[in-house]
Parts: structure tokens; sequence; C-alpha cells
């Protein structure tokens, strides 16, 4: 009789093994197609998320093309000024008057170049008479003022943007339509 020999390969041996290695490689197949099963059924949860967000996206940004802004932009601050206002001007001063003159002046005669000797003489002269005067005096004024003051500015400015105005509502259209444009390739 023949011995066995304990270490020989056997066909039965080699059947089993195969067997194992094939159940193993079907075990990771079949996990492998239970990842990739998951793995795309999320891919699809996230896509209906993505669409539904870029749907509310655009939807906003299409309310928001209607909408205005409205802002009060405060102004609190100190500005100094400092400048010279120069001034040069002629006035006209016009002068309608009549000045009155009433007055005694004596008058000193020499009375020795007639009669020698005779010695200077004063004669008072009465003087009562009214002057007009009608006439324009120019009074030039040539003069720098110098001027230094702080400006205290506190204020509101309240500041209004019609976000359908040429410029922001075409770029916020722009948007929009990207916005549905890539919804659409979803």
């Amino acid at each position: 009789m023949l011995e066995e020999n304990p270490n020989a390969i056997t066909l039965t041996r080699v059947w089993i093994r195969e067997n194992i290695i094939t159940t193993v490689l079907g075990i990771f197949i079949l996990l492998s197609l239970i990842i990739h099963a998951l793995t795309i059924s999320a891919l699809f949860r996230v896509r209906d998320v993505v669409r539904l967000q870029l749907t509310s996206a655009a939807s906003q940004v299409a309310e928001a093309r209607q909408q205005t802004l409205h802002y009060d932009f405060p102004i609190k601050q100190n500005f100094p000024f400092k400048t010279a206002v120069n001034i040069s001007e002629t006035l006209d001063v016009p002068i309608n008057e009549k000045f009155p003159i009433n007055q005694t002046f004596n008058v000193p005669i020499d009375l020795n170049s007639f009669i020698p000797g005779a010695g200077t003489y004063s004669i008072p002269v009465p003087i009562n008479l009214t002057v007009p005067v009608s006439t324009t005096i120019h009074v030039p004024i040539r003069r720098q003022i110098p001027i230094e003051t702080t400006v205290n500015v506190d204020t509101t400015i309240p500041i209004q943007i019609d976000l359908k105005q040429p410029g922001v509502g075409d770029l916020l259209k722009r948007v929009e339509d990207s916005l549905r444009d890539l919804l659409s390739k979803l």
C-alpha cells in the first residue's frame, strides 16, 4: 500500500484553496458594489440638495433686484477752515449838503502906506452865507481779512440705491441667469 504524504498537494486541497480565494474575491466584489451603490445614492441626494439651493438662490437674487437699499450715512467731523478774504472795492459816497458859514473875520489894513504913522487898522468883515456842496467822493478800500474757524459737521446723509437701475440690476440679472444655467446642467 502507498503511504500518503501529509504535505502532498492533492486535488482536494487545490480545489479548497481556489474556492477560498474565489469566495474572498466574491465577498470583496459584493462589498465594492455596495459601497458604489451607497456613493451613487449619496451623490443623488447631494445633487437634489444643490438643485434646491440653486433654485432658492436664483429666486432670492430675482427678489433682490426688485429691492431698494436704504442706508443712513452718518457724518460727524470737524473741518478746519482758514483763509484770507481780499477786499478791493471803491465806494462812491455822494455828498449833497448845504454848509452855513456865519463868522466875522478881522482884516488888518496897513494905513502907513497911505498915511505915514497912521499904523494898522483892523476892519471886521462879517460873512453870512450858505455853501451848497454837491459831489461824489470815491473811497478806495483795500483790505485783507483773515478768517480762521472750525466747522462742525454732525449730520446723516440718507442713501438709497435702487437695485433695478443699470449697473447693479444688470449684474444681479447675470448672477441669476448663471445660477439658473448651472441648475439646468445638474
